[in-house]
């Protein structure tokens, strides 16, 4: 009988059957010659348990094999089955260290932005900035699930890092407030907006728009949200209203009157037909400075 793969297979059973009949073709054939030949009873009978002993021993190790040759096989299916299973598992595991990396990267590249905000201002005092950069230098220890279990991060670390900021805003207030400051101030806003950023001295504008970069940076940031160190109470900022503080943090960020100020400097896009000329250069001049403050912290930095 053939099994399906080109190999002829005979039942056990079958082989038992066959060798069993066999043994009693002989014993009747060797009793026929015995009677006729009158050949010795002690010796026949001897030959004939021989012939069984022989027979049997060949069907125990039939019966042997073929049980041999199936766990074998059941063997090598399992074996077959176990690679299938660990081939998957690995390609779950590079996969998923894949996403820690990059959820990873992304988290360290905000608070970067934090970090970065908080040097430029001088807001912070050299304890917390030094707080802030053992942070950063905890969140940017390798990340890999295979990673040397004798290097240990204290995780406590990780979260105090975290609770630097507030959480993100909701998705809704996000939408809101990125749509409201990428827009224009409109006509109404013209005399308000001028008003407020004349009287502020040029190194406050510079930290004001930080401010409302990073309000900005917020609306589409998933880990954290808006707000940088307090400025003092006598800060023109803060006494003009441009600023609030968020709650049950010792953060700012501007204000529903800064909101909308600010926009002179975080619209995108041409200005509306007939905008103030003024207005356009002061914007001009703000960005130009603040882009020239970073870039003397990039080169102070390199």
């Amino acid at each position: 009988m053939s099994d399906g793969s080109g190999k002829f297979v005979i039942p056990a059973k079958a082989v038992a059957g066959a060798s069993t009949l066999a043994s009693i073709g002989l014993l009747a054939t060797l009793a026929v010659v015995v009677s006729v030949q009158n050949i010795d009873v002690l010796s026949t009978v001897a030959l004939a348990l021989a012939i069984m002993a022989f027979v049997v021993q060949l069907i125990v190790y039939i019966i042997q094999s073929i049980s041999a040759a199936q766990q074998l096989q059941n063997a090598q299916k399992l074996h077959g089955d176990m690679m299938e299973v660990l081939r998957g598992i690995q390609e779950k595991s590079t996969a998923l260290e894949r996403t820690v990396q990059l959820l990873h990267d992304q988290v360290i590249e905000e608070f970067r932005g934090k970090a970065r905000s908080e040097r430029q201002l001088g807001r912070s005092s050299s304890t917390e900035l030094a707080a802030i950069e053992d942070s950063l230098a905890a969140l940017e220890a390798p990340v890999s699930l295979q990673a040397d279990r004798s290097m240990t991060i204290d995780p406590l670390s990780v979260d105090r890092q975290s609770d630097q900021y507030p959480p993100a805003l909701p998705v809704p207030e996000a939408e809101k407030m990125r749509a409201e400051l990428l827009s224009w101030p409109g006509p109404d806003d013209y005399d308000e907006v001028r008003e407020a950023w004349n009287e502020l001295p040029p190194t406050m504008r510079q930290s004001f728009f930080v401010d409302l970069r990073d309000l900005l940076s917020a609306t589409n940031n998933k880990h954290f949200g808006p707000g940088l160190s307090l400025d003092p109470e006598t800060s023109p900022i803060r006494k003009a209203g441009l600023v609030d503080k968020v709650k049950g943090w010792r953060l700012q960020t501007p204000s529903e009157k800064g909101r909308r100020i600010g926009r002179l400097l975080t619209a995108e896009g041409p200005a509306p037909d007939g905008f103030p000329e003024d207005l356009l250069r002061l914007r001009e001049e703000i960005r130009d400075a603040e882009e020239a403050s970073r870039a003397r912290m990039r080169n102070r930095r390199d």
